[in-house]
């Protein structure tokens, strides 16, 4: 009988060579989670297959807090990756030095004017 092939060994270098093909199959699948990925970075990856992953907005951190939008990405996840893994989701930018100083709790406008920017949206005024 044939050697089983060796196992992919899944690390973080490996984890964001695969990421473009991740985005693609989410942009597949659940089209609104990709907004919120797109200035996300792998941070960590351990043995148990638990995934650190750094979003850049507390809108982003809220969307991934929800079960099912979780789900779906570690779905995409394992498809791509061939692996099971856990996420666990982080508020950071793209590198330490860039993040803003946590000043609490974002206020509704503040809230608002980062939802119209994600979404590249427009606010009406109703009549």
């Amino acid at each position: 009988a044939a050697a089983p092939a060796p196992a992919v060994t899944l690390d973080v270098a490996h984890v964001e060579r695969l990421w473009p093909e991740v985005v693609a199959s989410l942009r597949e699948s659940h089209p609104p989670l990709v907004a919120f990925l797109e200035d996300a970075r792998v941070l960590a990856l351990d043995a148990d297959g638990r995934m650190r992953i750094a979003v850049a907005s507390p809108v982003a951190l809220g969307m991934f807090s929800r079960p099912e939008h979780r789900s779906n990405l570690e779905a995409v996840l394992a498809a791509v990756l061939g692996a099971r893994v856990r996420t666990e989701f982080e508020q950071g930018g793209h590198a330490p030095a860039e993040e803003p100083p946590d000043d609490g709790p974002l206020d509704i406008d503040t809230l608002r004017q980062e939802v119209i920017a994600i979404f590249d949206a427009t606010e009406e005024t109703p009549p």
